[in-house]
């Protein structure tokens, strides 16, 4: 298991827009 980081949701937002793949298995998100 990776060490948790702290990242706000605006940072996890920029993320998912980037399409970042330094952030995968990072954090989970879901739409409703």
């Amino acid at each position: 298991m990776k060490k948790a980081t702290c990242l706000t949701d605006d940072q996890r937002w920029q993320s998912v827009l980037a399409r970042d793949p330094n952030a995968d298995g990072e954090f989970v998100f879901a739409v409703r």
